[in-house]
């Protein structure tokens, strides 16, 4: 049912992109004026009809469906033929004073019912197995675009505050906030309730079919139309009220997040927190937050209580309108009431009306209980709109996303020049907001004549190189990578994957599958990355940790000297014919440094590199100085 709904939504999305009115650029966006119109029609159009109209698209969901479709087919089917009769021969052979029947009648009851439960359990475990089937399938679909390289989704997402630069309405990145939940708790929740609803909606409507006949046979056409005409009632209150759960709901997952989130960061950097005396503040912070949290429970909780009432309202005054319908046909004798039967559920026989009265009673009870389903489902269809939102409004800012800012050049035109250029800057320009940081920039990057870019803070520098890895629009100019396979980038900060061994850091991004001894057709020699960490000034982390321990902490456990080492082993064993630098050594001593730098010289790796100290200039031939103004001038 799920398992396209992300396709479904972006191709939808795709048939908007020759509207002018889209973004176009990143500066000016004529969009935002119309984004909370799109995100009502992608909400109400896509939440259940591409939920519905998906079905064919996953065969195993389809399987499942149809099994779950039969086994409470069989379920209606059983409990209508005999738990009636049931119940009803129990009051008649009770009356009678009959022992044998009674008996009897026990046997068959026990063995009703636990085919009853039997069948119920496993529509239930079925509709559990289809839940985890469309998460898995939702969310992978959700992270192959949230991953997709060539759009930089993932940076762009996350750093929400380049919205100037991404060219996103506004009001559209003020609700990408934290999207780890969206694409983890959110698809979840919304998988685990559907798959609630589809269960509630398969099994209501056939129950309201029989009994609607079984009720017309025992009492006439007052008991389908009195108790429909209630309940339809309720369905229409319950509707309107669920529409106010929506909103309620999608804010508390946010608050939800943000929580979360403060709490993740506050482990991260506990140890700065201590030092900085911000232990206190902390405190406040999150108890803030937690009270935000509370607060916004408390409303989805009253929004719950109005839905909760009008349910347990319906279905309990049903008992009364059960017993209202069977009053009309024990006491009224014209076939008007029992549709035509003048008989209806009398009888002369004690015994034989009780169970009458028991059948008859049991058939408009079970009726009741179809459309209390319905009333229930409506409750859930609440709560899965509000997760459906937050999902559609992530999709929504990822189709939103302007194509590569970056031209990467083909392989045929790039054979001739990757061995001796790394990329071109052609007038290059960059704003942060409305503020100039570099203008009209012409740069190369030539094989064998490393680079070194310095200036005061805040000019620019680490923009130029998200400028050049295409995570940041040019005002104007062009940006062209000739050998982007052949580059690699070390950040201040490190990139230590959780979930992986020491060794498989090194190895990183080109892991190898468990078990296999290459990596995208390279073969893994263990004294090349035993070599890399030595060289790294690391070799002793082999003591601490075995190649086949697997952390998910590795930030906490590592400290930052230790960390940038890694990257720089990284580096000597990928062995790039380019590297861009943005102070990589920053936590390093100067003569760790210099022997860093001097290894990747040793290795031919050309090298552009952000720094402050005067010791990186020999091993750079040319210099790049920007100033405050937007400035730059090329030194050797």
């Amino acid at each position: 049912l799920i398992g396209s709904m992300a396709g479904d939504v972006k191709e939808a999305l795709l048939r908007q992109e020759d509207d002018p009115q889209e973004v176009r650029g990143g500066h000016t966006c004529d969009a935002s004026a119309n984004v909370s119109e799109d995100g009502r029609l992608l909400h109400s159009r896509s939440t259940w009809t591409l939920v519905l109209s998906t079905i064919r698209k996953s065969p195993s969901s389809t399987f499942y469906f149809c099994v779950i479709t039969s086994v409470c087919l069989a379920k209606v089917a059983l409990v209508a033929s005999t738990a009636g009769s049931i119940l009803g021969a129990f009051y008649k052979t009770l009356l009678a004073k009959d022992l044998a029947a009674f008996a009897t009648n026990c046997v068959k009851a026990l063995v009703c019912y636990s085919i009853t439960v039997l069948l119920d359990s496993t529509a239930k475990f079925l509709a559990e197995i289809l839940a985890a089937r469309w998460r898995l399938e939702l969310t992978s679909q959700l992270q192959r675009m949230y991953f997709d390289g060539r759009k930089r989704i993932l940076s762009k997402l996350v750093d929400c505050s380049r919205k100037h630069s991404l060219g996103l309405p506004d009001g559209l990145v003020e609700k990408l906030d934290n999207i780890d939940q969206r694409l983890v708790n959110d698809a979840k929740l919304l998988c685990d309730t559907i798959s609630r609803i589809v269960l509630q909606i398969i099994t209501a409507p056939v129950s309201i079919a029989v009994y609607v006949i079984l009720s017309l046979r025992a009492v006439g056409w007052v008991a389908p139309v009195a108790i429909s005409g209630f309940f339809l009632s309720g369905l229409l209150i319950n509707h309107l009220l669920a529409r106010s759960v929506e909103k309620r709901v999608a804010q508390h997952q946010r608050l939800e997040g943000d929580f979360r989130l403060t709490h993740k960061w506050t482990v991260d950097m506990a140890q700065e927190i201590s030092m900085s005396k911000g232990v206190d503040f902390l405190r406040e912070i999150t108890h803030n937050n937690l009270v935000d949290v509370y607060n916004v429970q408390l409303k989805v909780a009253s929004r719950h209580w109005f839905l909760n009432m009008s349910s347990n309202m319906f279905m309990y005054f049903g008992s009364i309108v059960n017993y209202l319908i069977i009053a009309i046909a024990v006491f009224a004798s014209s076939a008007f009431w029992t549709f035509g039967s003048v008989s209806g559920i009398q009888s002369d026989d004690s015994s034989t009306f009780a169970s009458n009265i028991s059948q008859a009673s049991f058939n408009t009870l079970a009726l009741c209980e179809g459309f209390s389903l319905m009333i229930q489902a409506s409750v859930d269809i609440g709560d899965a709109r509000g997760y459906a939102k937050r999902i559609l409004d992530l999709l929504h800012a990822i189709q939103l996303l302007p194509n590569d800012v970056v031209e990467v050049v083909e392989e045929g035109a790039r054979a001739d020049r990757e061995s001796s250029c790394c990329f071109l800057l052609e007038n290059v320009c960059l704003y942060i907001g409305e503020e100039l940081l570099i203008k009209d920039l012409n740069l190369s990057l030539m094989r064998d004549e490393n680079l070194l870019v310095m200036g005061p803070a805040g000019c620019g520098k680490s923009l130029l190189f998200r400028a050049i890895c295409g995570l940041w629009e040019t005002y104007r100019g062009s940006v062209k990578l000739l050998c982007e396979e052949e580059m690699m980038v070390l950040t201040q900060r490190a990139v230590m994957v959780p979930g992986i061994t020491l060794m498989e850091q090194i190895i990183y991004p080109d892991l190898r599958p468990t078990g296999r001894t290459t990596c995208r057709g390279k073969d893994v020699r263990k004294a090349d990355l035993d070599r890399c960490l030595e060289v790294a000034g690391i070799e002793y982390l082999l003591l601490r940790f075995s190649s086949t321990e697997i952390r998910s902490d590795w930030n906490s456990i590592l400290s930052p000297g230790e960390q940038q080492r890694i990257m720089f082993a990284r580096l000597l064993y990928h062995r790039p014919l380019f590297a861009l630098l943005d102070e990589a050594t920053s936590a390093l001593p100067e003569k760790v440094e210099e022997k860093l730098y001097q290894a990747c010289c040793d290795a031919s790796i050309t090298l552009m590199s952000i720094g402050h100290r005067a010791s990186l200039k020999k091993f750079h031939k040319h210099l790049l100085l920007f100033d405050e103004e937007g400035g730059w001038e090329v030194e050797e």
